[in-house]
């Protein structure tokens, strides 16, 4: 927890690392909202449509991780979003690990001696255990923040893809972990 802390004052001193990840991981949490077929594109006028048995449909799942929405919100730009409590929930988690993940990763390779990385071609260095190895000194590879999101478009065609979003947030926490473990926030 105390790592935690002390990445979160890191990023908010290095803007450089903190919005390019906070883009990027609304971004995935976007793609993962409108791969779970709650997030579409259709041309409406502005409005809201209230499921009449919201209290029943709150806990109803339509597949493994996948609950009824209640709510249907119309952009009038042409978005519709369908919300589901406990989607959004599982939405926003993925969105914070994310981040994690990623500001985790964009550190790795801006600033190599805080994870530890001590060499001077920092870049190369702690980009290529990422996409070889599955981490970049503290993060990590896109890989598999792209499980949980694949896993949700996919939970209704396969009974053995119910685990991936389980598995995929799993690992996204431990890479998370790992990653504030290794920080040395005295070399920055």
């Amino acid at each position: 927890m105390k790592n935690l802390r002390q990445f979160m004052r890191f990023l908010k001193q290095k803007p450089s690392i903190l919005w390019p990840s906070l883009l990027v991981s609304l971004l995935y949490g976007l793609f993962y909202y409108s791969s779970i077929g709650y997030l579409y594109f259709e041309s409406h006028t502005v409005g809201l449509l209230k499921v009449p048995n919201m209290g029943d449909l709150l806990l109803k799942t339509r597949a493994p991780f996948l609950w009824e929405p209640t709510l249907r919100v119309y952009t009038g730009f042409g978005m519709t979003i369908d919300l589901s409590v406990i989607n959004v929930l599982i939405m926003i988690f993925l969105i914070i690990i994310a981040f994690l993940n990623i500001a985790l990763l964009v550190t790795s390779i801006k600033m190599p001696k805080v994870c530890s990385i001590g060499s001077k071609t920092g870049r190369l260095a702690s980009m290529l255990p990422a996409f070889l190895s599955g981490f970049a000194c503290c993060a990590p590879t896109f890989v598999i923040l792209w499980v949980s999101v694949f896993g949700g478009v996919a939970t209704s065609f396969l009974a053995i893809v119910r685990w991936a979003l389980p598995f995929a947030i799993i690992l996204l926490v431990v890479g998370a972990w790992k990653g504030l473990r290794q920080l040395d926030f005295s070399q920055s």
